[in-house]
């Protein structure tokens, strides 16, 4: 009986032992399921946090979209107004080319005169000839003649139909009685109505037209400058660009005078040429410094003046001037 009985307690003591194992296994299942649910809501707010991302990498994305969309468009409208002002700037090159018809090429505006005398047979005298009429006539007459000419033009385009155009018409006057000689006064007007009627003929709507109607009242002559600055204001160039190029005009137009004129080659000539830029650039840059008032406008350089007044004497002529 005692066996039996020790058995009986040996029995209930597993029992016991089972039922605490039960518990222990049925703790550590519902652990794991806390863990699991655990995992499973990290696992979520992974989901989400890459929901979060992608959302995120797509409005990136559609962001540098439109940077790059919106950088398209700069680009075009840069590309437009670099067309637009390469346009203008073609245009006034068109103007200035030798080619040109204007009848500048008739005119030495007294260089053949001074190729005659003696005073000018090679290129190191033609460069000292051609640098003193520049400094002493181009810029202080016709280039700050362009320079007005350029504001004016501005004005006009701000001011619209009421411009009455009291300045551009005391300019023409300016530009034209203060040129000494008659022949080389009475070629500017020449040169000036034929570039005024080509310029009218390329761009009619440059607003030119009413000074062609003072032209013909008798109110104005007729003036290079003056219808230069004029075309490169409207072209969209800066003064700059208008005193420069004119400059360069007059210079290559006496370039080709000398060249019929006198003994020497096409090469020389375009050194010499080449050799004014760097006088050409700096005055323009002493006008942009310091423009004097229309009033202010002088030509200094009187052995050219003279020369020109004496070229009506001359026993033979190639020029008209």
């Amino acid at each position: 009986m005692r066996t039996s009985a020790d058995g009986s307690d040996g029995a209930a003591l597993f029992s016991v032992l089972a039922a605490e194992g039960a518990d222990a296994a049925s703790q550590g299942a519902g652990l794991a399921a806390g863990w699991a649910a655990v995992a499973a809501e990290r696992t979520g707010v992974a989901t989400k946090r890459a929901d979060v991302a992608v959302a995120g990498a797509e409005t990136a994305a559609e962001g540098a979209g439109a940077a790059v969309r919106g950088a398209g468009l700069t680009a075009v409208g840069a590309g437009a107004e670099m067309v637009v002002a390469l346009a203008g700037f073609l245009s006034l090159l068109q103007l200035i080319d030798s080619a040109f018809p204007t009848g500048a090429f008739a005119h030495s505006f007294g260089l053949e005169t001074a190729i005659q005398e003696g005073r000018v047979h090679s290129g190191g005298e033609l460069f000292a000839w051609l640098a003193s009429y520049t400094r002493g006539s181009l810029t202080p007459f016709d280039a700050v003649g362009v320079y007005f000419a350029h504001r004016y033009a501005l004005e006009a385009a701000a001011v619209g139909a009421d411009w009455e155009g009291g300045p551009l018409i005391d300019l023409d006057r300016r530009l034209t009685v203060a040129r000494l000689a008659r022949e080389s006064r009475e070629g500017s007007i020449k040169i000036a109505k034929r570039y005024l009627h080509m310029a009218l003929e390329l761009h009619p709507e440059s607003g030119l037209d009413r000074y062609a109607g003072w032209i013909r009242e008798g109110t104005c002559f007729g003036s290079v400058p003056l219808i230069h600055g004029w075309m490169s204001a409207y072209l969209g160039q800066t003064p700059r660009m208008a005193m420069l190029t004119h400059l360069y005009a007059a210079v290559n137009s006496l370039l080709q005078v000398a060249l019929r004129a006198m003994a020497i080659g096409q090469t020389e000539g375009h050194k010499v040429l080449r050799a004014l830029f760097p006088l050409l650039e700096n005055e323009t840059e002493r006008v942009l410094d310091c423009p004097p008032d229309p009033q202010g406008m002088s030509c200094d350089a009187f052995v050219q003046e003279i020369a020109a007044m004496r070229h009506e004497t001359l026993y033979s002529r190639l020029f008209m001037s």
